[in-house]
């Protein structure tokens, strides 16, 4: 003869099925917070890319290509790595990741806009940056 399932159990898995819908509402709840409360970095962010489209939309190239560096169109780069860094912090709720992303296309558009931007350049970039998140990531934890 085969045991009858105590009705004790399945209410104690109903409730801890309920617990779980409960807390997945709380995480929920906890990140909407977390983005409600970086929100000023988004915002932030809003006028460095209205500079960013009036350079692209107003200015010539030939005006801004020489200004203190060489074919580095920093009064275009300054603003873009601003609203990079404010953006993706927003995105990332972390301003360490934020400013690692700003920091990898910033480069990335240097050297393109230097014309020595390769694959091997690219990855000599990237592979230190990441490891180096990897393990800060690690450490945080």
């Amino acid at each position: 003869m085969s045991k009858a399932k105590s009705r004790l159990k399945l209410r104690q898995s109903h409730n801890l099925r309920g617990m779980s819908r409960e807390l997945d509402k709380k995480q929920k709840s906890s990140l909407i917070i977390r983005y409600f409360r970086h929100l000023p970095a988004l915002l932030i962010s809003l006028p460095f890319y209205a500079i960013v489209y009036y350079i692209f939309s107003k200015i010539k190239p030939e005006a801004i290509r020489h200004f203190l560096v060489p074919n580095a169109y920093l009064p275009l780069q300054v603003p873009l790595f601003i609203a990079n860094f404010f953006f993706f912090s927003f995105v990332f709720l972390k301003s360490r990741r934020g400013f690692f992303i700003s920091l990898i296309i910033s480069l990335t558009l240097f050297l393109k806009l230097q014309g020595v931007l390769t694959a091997l350049i690219f990855l000599i970039i990237l592979i230190p940056i990441l490891l180096f998140e990897l393990v800060a990531t690690i450490i945080d934890r």
